[in-house]
């Protein structure tokens, strides 16, 4: 009976220690994202921003081996040169490494590299009539399938517009025969260094491309200073 009672108690200490490690790792990991996201909206000038990690447990990744599995990070209304406002950019990062120093001695976020990663850069409908001063909305699927863009043109014609990159990061809308829109994606440090493709959104156009390696440009937007 005594042994018995001796060994739910061990049972019971061995289970609240497991969850007092799990709850800190859960913890660091919070810490580390919120530090990430709060980075990467200053460096990009973005309204709002949020980053999660992946792999458990964090703390064995990030300070025993000096990286994470991958690094989610979303910023939302982010600035990308004069006049241009992005709906949302977003970025998945894979094999994540840190200073593990400056993470365990002064709480501080400092990536040294990444292997690669994917970013996702929404430009909505709104944005797009303010920059190119036209009205443009998004009407049924084409001939391709996907919705088309639709501008207003002079003389109260809505003409099927053709949008497209051009040089790897340049957003470009043709209506009619006539240029609309040229703006530079990739002038924000989040996304970089790399070609997007371009696909038509109920609510806007969506570019996306594959980096890899990650340009520093892009570790400076997620790295604590």
């Amino acid at each position: 009976m005594i042994f018995g009672m001796i060994r739910r108690l061990v049972y019971l200490v061995v289970i609240l220690v497991v969850a007092a490690l799990v709850g800190l790792d859960f913890g660091a990991k919070w810490l580390a994202a919120r530090a990430v996201a709060a980075q990467a909206q200053r460096s990009t000038g973005a309204t709002s921003g949020s980053a999660s990690i992946s792999g458990f447990p964090f703390l064995y990744d990030a300070i025993g081996q000096g990286r994470v599995q991958g690094l989610h990070v979303h910023l939302g209304d982010v600035p990308a040169g004069p006049g241009l406002r992005l709906q949302s950019v977003t970025v998945d990062l894979s094999q994540v490494h840190f200073d593990r120093h400056s993470l365990w001695a002064h709480r501080k976020v400092r990536v040294t590299s990444i292997t690669s990663g994917t970013g996702v850069i929404d430009v909505s409908v709104a944005e797009l009539t303010a920059v190119s001063g036209r009205t443009v909305t998004i009407g049924p699927p084409g001939p391709a399938g996907q919705p088309q863009v639709l501008v207003d043109m002079p003389g109260g014609r809505t003409v099927a517009a053709t949008a497209t990159i051009a040089s790897g990061h340049f957003l470009q809308i043709v209506a009619g025969g006539l240029p609309v829109l040229n703006v530079d994606l990739a002038r924000t440090p989040l996304v970089q260094d790399c070609a997007m493709s371009l696909r038509v959104t109920g609510s806007g156009v969506e570019a996306s491309c594959t980096m890899s390696p990650v340009p520093p440009s892009v570790i400076a937007a997620v790295s604590s200073r």
